[in-house]
């Protein structure tokens, strides 16, 4: 969900739009991080340096995992997740996590 979709929501009782606008700044922030480390991930992942991204993956899911869970960013990470694990051969590892994203997808 866009900054602009939030903003447009009714806000909650007892709830300014001020405090709406900085709620959905703070989304938009928390966002950009776990796209950076995202890429972060991806580019340690192409160089073969698997610990570094799963690192990243993994730090990019200690913040989206506090997001809206309907926000998709969430599958993107698990998704990631999974992959890396299953390259580093942590096979039980890996399907928990893609169990987490099939599951994400579900709902």
């Amino acid at each position: 969900m866009g900054r602009r979709e939030r903003l447009s929501q009714e806000p909650d009782r007892g709830q300014s739009e001020n405090e709406i606008a900085n709620r959905a700044a703070a989304d938009d922030d928390q966002t950009a991080r776990i796209r950076d480390l995202l890429s972060s991930g991806n580019a340690s992942y192409l160089q073969t340096n698997y610990e570094t991204a799963r690192k990243a993956y993994s730090d990019g899911w200690e913040i989206a995992g506090k997001t809206d869970p309907k926000d998709p960013i969430r599958y993107d990470v698990l998704k990631r997740l999974s992959g890396i694990e299953s390259a580093l051969g942590n096979y039980a590892v890996a399907e928990n996590w893609l169990q987490q994203a099939i599951t994400f997808r579900e709902v």
